[in-house]
């Protein structure tokens, strides 16, 4: 849901509604092909080392591994991502205990997204320019930019944390939520630490890498099949 301006003053998510008046706004004017912007090469280099990695997962293949792979691919993308990150944090449509909500945004932190914080308001600005020039990850742009190709391009807002901010007032009060933010991407080396005790190398693979790459495209694929294929309600 948007407020339906260009620029909003208020983001409404499903009855929550966040005030962004003072807020950057995105300028929606990137049209050059992503590999020739500024860019993230951190990401970029990030995200392909551990799609290199994921590719020794049929090499090192056991049931126990496999197994490994199918909880912990539930617990970090749907219970973490979907409904922690996704319904709990960014729109609020509900309300848990908060040892649970932190539980879960632990969760959607070990699938290496990016912080909750980052997260949130990424999807926020989606939400208040969905696909239009504004909206991160356009389909208007492509499919692959939509899917995965956005996140190698510098953004002006969510490369810049005190302008991303903005979006998230709710979140950056609460200190568990600023410590799981700024620690998440050492999550997964604890988990990879603990996986290794418990199974050695395959349960690295495959409850790490393997799943990582798996549930990133799962939640990439909603951000570009799900916005270009399919009935659509609205002409966006």
């Amino acid at each position: 849901m948007t407020t339906g301006t260009l620029e909003p003053q208020t983001i409404q998510v499903d009855g929550f509604q966040i005030d962004v008046a003072d807020a950057p706004q995105p300028r929606g004017d990137q049209t050059k092909p992503w590999w020739r912007q500024r860019l993230n090469w951190d990401v970029m280099l990030g995200l392909i080392g551990i799609h290199l990695v994921a590719c020794l997962a049929p090499f090192t293949f056991t049931w126990p591994a496999f197994g490994v792979f199918l909880f912990l691919q539930w617990l970090t993308g749907g219970f973490g991502v979907t409904l922690g990150y996704h319904r709990l944090l960014t729109h609020r449509s509900f309300k848990i205990p908060k040892w649970l909500e932190y539980t879960a945004t632990l969760c959607g932190s070990l699938a290496l997204q990016g912080g909750p914080i980052k997260w949130v308001a990424t999807h926020r600005i989606h939400h208040a320019y969905s696909d239009r020039a504004q909206d991160p990850h356009s389909p208007k742009r492509g499919f692959w930019w939509a899917h995965m190709f956005w996140l190698f391009a510098y953004d002006e807002i969510l490369n810049h944390q005190s302008r991303y901010w903005h979006y998230t007032t709710d979140l950056t009060k609460d200190r568990v939520h600023l410590f799981l933010n700024r620690t998440h991407a050492w999550h997964n080396v604890l988990l990879g630490m603990a996986l290794f005790a418990l199974g050695g190398w395959p349960f690295v693979i495959w409850g790490v890498f393997f799943r990582l790459v798996f549930v990133y495209h799962m939640t990439w694929l909603v951000n570009s099949a799900a916005h270009i294929w399919g009935y659509q309600s609205y002409d966006t």
